[in-house]
């Protein structure tokens, strides 16, 4: 009854599992292996729908519709003796019965072999490949193998080639490779072997289960006394048969599946690919051909072509009489270096020397993508193991006796070490934003992005030194919308910010900040509030989820600028130094030395500072990081960190209704936000680019000075592309520009260092003993009154010095070091103590007397020395006329 075979078939969905144990399912397909394999090579795998039962074995191209079919074909020989009482001319299909058969006797708990059933024998067709066997030698007559190769093209195309030097010792055919190209562009050779029954004669889809022959055969056996040239593939092969005297040959798979007695005692020359896989089958080769007392002569490609051999050489016009030339000179560098398998010049896929600096050598490793500095006269195998694994080293280094050349490895280090260039420690780039070339990359951590994609950081064509750090979660997937992305400045418009433009300038630097390293100028920003403003809460919900926590560093204002330029490192990622408070002189002075490290990176790659390394030789550092300062005030007193540092303040009085408004958009900065804010910014560089240079000409015109120019409208250009996917046009900028107050900014003081220093000696306030009283004013405030006495200044309200007070006037201000004179002021240099004293809490208390010397007003020279009160020092001089009229004070 024929419905127990269909009975059977849906048992054996069920049970196929059972019965072919070793697999895994993928989607509605189990594939597993088949057990009639599994005490040979273990290679080959079996295909079954778990759905519709149809089933391939993808090693022996057999193939059914249904699982009785798939047992029957598994358990054979099971099948064939359960059916061998049966003389009829349906074999097959008795076998059919049988295996349905057992599928129920072994899986069905309901089924009960009952004699009145009748199985009725499905009549089978012939198998495409029943009776076909492989041959091991070839036949005169084979067929063309185009005629095999009609359903593959079908499914896979015209093949690229067909190679068909394989053959046995009468040159008659044996195996054919066929290439083709997959949809990557990779190659996919499948072998095709001949096959018989006797009267018919076929080419299969099938690997020699013999002995493969070497390619080219015939004219290694016809030309006995000629070298023979290996090469890597057929390709290869060919072209060198087309052009060399020589016998050229390769090989198909592994060498243990190669005849290669042919070549015993053969003088053999192997041109490897540089690559692992081809070093190892170079290790493999030499060993093989060693024991058929070959004389053996390793031939690399020339240094920096990869993937580079015999084919290509020929394709660039390289002649017969080139060919052996750079046979012979592969074979004479090989001998100089006492059978070592491998050069110099075949390290650098593992590592490179990057440079030199004094009596050191800097090496990058690949495993790493680190920097190793090591001393030349200690190199040691220890150090070497650092760059390099050993099985590598025992792969380039091998000795003829066993073991690694460790000297000579060395010595060959040293030697290429000296063509190295001093080593620029600058050159080396850290996770972050950076231009190379004046392409804009990004450096993860683990990888190179350009242009959307990620490249291998060892393999990265740059001039650059990329090293591998901790992962920042830059992409170019998913960025967000630009409805998304302006949630940042409606969370910062609901602080209480005392200027109308100061949430757009934190906009801005939020915004670029991640991208420091390939901006051109990197402003910095300062956020000053007295507590209860509100800076904890702007720095906890938005600054750090958005910025610092996954794409920058933090470290409080107490960490020294060593430490600080330690974190930051090789990096361009922003950070964030909160408690910046310069409550002590140690502090303020730490404060300074903290600025100086930005300061000097401000702008393009930065001026840097120099700083000695450990091993004693200098290195340039060069902070590359945009930067956030947070306290109650602002501790810049250098006007040349004002120019570089916005100054933005928080004042307490928020009303509670926008404060709940700011912290309701804030739950929506967490990393999946900040990961797609970012993503953002780097999908739209190349239009934040063309932002940033039209904000800065408006802003560089209407401040007219370029700095402040570069500083401000950097910060709004990262506004501004915070809410548009697009750069404004220039008159678009101005309209924008004009929404915001900009008024304040122009408010702030552009004094100098020197005029800032005068004015705190002036300010300083002091009291003297006049005859009959005693005053206390500001030392400029009684300077400007003795010139007023004696008509110099004309100011009626200043007259409140009697004449005959101005001697003692006159010598109590000289006691605190400034001496009005008829014609001009002196100033004591030499570091005057009162001096130094009433400039104890600014950067200028060491440096005053450099200061003042530059000072508009100053008097060119140093004069004296002169008494200032009992104090004998030099002074300089001050011009009256323009401190009082000029730049009164």
């Amino acid at each position: 009854m024929t419905d127990l075979f269909d009975r059977a078939k849906f048992i054996a969905i069920q049970s196929v599992k059972s019965w072919l144990p070793d697999g895994r399912q993928e989607g509605n397909e189990w594939v597993a292996v088949n057990p009639n394999r599994l005490n040979s090579d273990g290679s080959g795998g079996f295909k079954v729908n778990l759905e519709t039962g149809r089933w391939k074995d993808f090693v022996d191209d057999e193939a059914g519709n249904d699982l009785v079919s798939c047992y029957a074909y598994v358990y054979r020989d099971q099948c064939e003796l359960r059916s061998s009482n049966y003389s009829g001319n349906n074999k097959e299909g008795i076998i059919q019965v049988e295996a349905a058969k057992s599928i129920l006797e072994l899986y069905d708990v309901d089924y009960f072999p009952d004699t009145k059933y009748e199985w009725k024998a499905p009549v089978l067709k012939k198998g495409y490949w029943s009776g076909f066997r492989q041959l091991n030698r070839g036949y005169a007559n084979a067929p063309d193998i185009k005629e095999s190769l009609k359903w593959h093209i079908e499914k896979h195309g015209e093949p690229e080639n067909i190679y068909s030097g394989f053959t046995d010792e009468k040159g008659q055919i044996l195996l054919q490779i066929v290439r083709w190209r997959n949809e990557e562009g990779k190659k996919d050779d499948r072998p095709f072997t001949l096959w018989t029954n006797g009267t018919e004669y076929r080419w299969r889809s099938k690997n020699l289960e013999c002995l493969i022959p070497l390619y080219g055969l015939t004219r290694i056996k016809s030309n006995e006394s000629d070298p023979v040239l290996m090469v890597e593939g057929q390709k290869s092969a060919e072209e060198g048969l087309k052009v060399l005297d020589w016998p050229v040959t390769s090989i198909y798979r592994h060498p243990d599946k190669c005849d290669l007695e042919p070549l015993r005692g053969r003088e053999v020359y192997y041109w490897f690919d540089p690559d692992y896989p081809g070093r190892k089958k170079l290790k493999i080769m030499k060993g093989i051909l060693n024991k058929l007392d070959c004389i053996f002569h390793p031939i690399q490609s020339p240094s920096g072509k990869e993937k580079w051999d015999l084919a290509d050489a020929i394709k660039e016009g390289w002649s017969k009489e080139r060919i052996y030339q750079y046979i012979k000179d592969q074979k004479e560098k090989r001998e100089e270096q006492n059978e070592i398998d491998i050069d110099i010049d075949g390290l650098d896929r593992h590592f490179r020397i990057v440079g030199v600096t004094g009596s050191h050598i800097i090496f990058l490793a690949k495993e790493t993508q680190r920097i190793f500095k090591y001393k030349s006269d200690s190199l040691s195998k220890g150090k070497l193991l650092t760059l390099m694994d050993r099985k590598y080293w025992g792969e380039c280094f091998a000795k003829p006796e066993g073991g690694i050349a460790w000297d000579s490895a060395i010595n060959l280090l040293l030697r290429d070490s000296a063509k190295f260039p001093e080593f620029d420690n600058t050159k080396v780039r850290g996770s972050g934003a950076w231009i190379d070339d004046n392409r804009f990359v990004i450096n993860d951590g683990k990888h190179i992005i350009h242009e959307g994609k990620k490249n291998d950081m060892y393999e990265f064509k740059t001039d650059y030194v990329y090293e591998k750090k901790e992962h920042i979660p830059y992409t170019t997937k998913d960025p967000m919308s630009c409805e998304s992305s302006s949630k940042l400045i409606d969370a910062l418009s609901n602080l209480n910010f005392m200027e109308e433009i100061d949430p757009y300038l934190l906009c801005g630097w939020i915004l670029l900040s991640p991208f420091g390293g390939a901006l051109k100028w990197r402003p910095k920003i300062w956020i000053t509030g007295k507590s209860g403003s509100g800076k904890s809460t702007i720095l906890d919900k938005i600054i750090s989820p958005i910025v610092t926590k996954y794409f920058g560093k933090e470290s409080p204002g107490t960490s020294s600028e060593a430490a600080i330029r330690r974190q930051a490192g090789t990096s361009s990622l922003p950070n964030l130094h909160d408690e910046m408070e310069g409550e002590t002189q140690k502090l303020r002075s730490n404060i300074d030395d903290i600025l100086m490290f930005y300061r000097v990176g401000s702008g393009g790659n930065g001026a840097g500072i120099i700083k000695t390394g450990q091993d004693g030789t200098p290195e340039k550092w060069v902070s590359q990081c945009m930067a956030l300062f947070a306290s109650i005030g602002a501790g810049i007193d250098y006007s040349a960190d004002k120019s570089r540092i916005t100054v933005i303040t928080l004042q307490k009085g928020n009303p509670k209704h926008k404060y709940l408004k700011m912290l309701e958009i804030c739950k929506n900065f967490n990393r999946a936000w900040a990961i797609s804010f970012h993503s953002r910014t780097l999908n739209l560089w190349e239009e934040i680019e063309k932002s940033i240079d039209i904000f800065v000409r408006l802003m560089s015109d209407r401040f007219a000075d370029q700095r402040s120019g570069d500083q401000i409208g950097t910060l709004l250009a990262g506004a501004y592309m915070s809410m548009n996917d697009k750069s404004p046009l220039l008159s678009e900028a101005k309209k924008w520009i004009d929404k915001i107050n900009t008024d304040s900014l122009l408010l702030e003081s552009d004094k100098s260092d020197e005029e800032q220093c005068l004015d705190e000696i002036m300010n300083h306030i002091i009291e003297v003993d006049l005859p009959e009283r005693r005053m206390k004013k500001s030392i400029g405030d009684l300077v400007y009154a003795y010139y007023t006495r004696l008509n110099i200044i004309d100011d009626y309200e200043a007259k409140y010095i009697a004449e005959n007070e101005l001697k003692d006037l006159k010598l109590g201000i000289s006691s605190f070091g400034i001496k009005p004179m008829d014609d001009h002021i002196r100033i004591a240099i030499e570091k005057h103590s009162s001096i130094r004293r009433a400039l104890k809490d600014t950067p200028w208390v060491t440096t005053y007397d450099q200061m003042l010397k530059r000072h508009y007003a100053a008097i060119d020279g140093i004069y004296g020395p002169d008494r200032f009160g009992g104090a004998k020092k030099r002074y300089l001089k001050f011009d009256i006329k323009k401190l009082f009229y000029v730049e009164p004070f």
